[in-house]
């Protein structure tokens, strides 16, 4: 008889009427919840990767900023050097021709062969001191670019003021000629070299280009940029 009844009342659809009223508004809210829950947790990821974007852009741009200072600083630099070197030594070449026309206008003045002596020994210590520190700059500029044109541009410059420093001592042998026509080195024939006008007009245009290039030139990556720099072979 208990069983009977048990089974009638399972069975009975008022139960089950009465089981999905309980049951119904709960799964509802349930559901609910965890739909409010998942656009919630979406909306707030979302926002999250968007400040953390921003960020990042905020970083790259500030290191983007320090990399082009610190690059343009370097140009400057370099620049200055040579500038330093080159246009010091010309100047005194330029000094010591005149004191050189002097001597021969009013030969035998007392005051112009002072000024000779005194001109020469200037001259000769600048051109060791351009000499050396351009060579130093050659392997500078060799190494922080890209391309070979601004150290092969320099040592051109070198050259030029050579074969004048030499020709104001007037020790231009054939030889000096020789080592330092073509376009490796002053970018000019014997015969051109051997004119002084065009030599210093030369000098004149070459250092504008080598200027212009350390400016422009892309600059080769360095350690503190976590890449090394591509090897190029040296030739002096």
């Amino acid at each position: 008889m208990d069983s009977s009844v048990s089974q009638a009342a399972s069975s009975d659809p008022f139960w089950e009427r009465v089981a999905v009223a309980a049951t119904g508004p709960l799964v509802t809210v349930v559901i609910g919840g965890l739909v409010v829950w998942g656009i919630t947790y979406l909306i707030q990821q979302s926002r999250e990767n968007s400040i953390r974007q921003r960020a990042e852009d905020r970083a790259d741009a500030d290191t983007s900023r320090e990399l082009r200072a610190r690059d343009d600083a370097l140009r400057h630099e370099l620049v200055t050097m040579m500038t330093e070197s080159a246009a010091t030594l010309y100047l005194v070449t330029q000094h010591y021709w005149r004191a050189k026309v002097d001597q021969e206008r009013l030969p035998g003045e007392q005051a112009t062969e002072k000024a000779i002596r005194y001109l020469r020994a200037r001259l000769d210590a600048q051109y060791l001191k351009s000499r050396a520190s351009g060579e130093a700059l050659e392997f500078q500029l060799l190494g922080y670019f890209v391309s070979a044109r601004p150290r092969d541009q320099w040592h051109q410059v070198q050259d030029l003021l050579t074969v004048r420093y030499f020709q104001l001592i007037d020790r231009d042998t054939d030889k000096l000629y020789e080592d330092n026509v073509g376009p490796d080195h002053s970018g000019l024939d014997i015969k051109q070299l051997r004119n002084a006008k065009t030599l210093l007009n030369k000098y004149k245009e070459v250092m504008r280009e080598v200027i212009d290039s350390v400016f422009k030139e892309p600059l080769a990556a360095r350690s503190s940029d976590e890449t090394q720099p591509a090897k190029r072979p040296v030739t002096i």
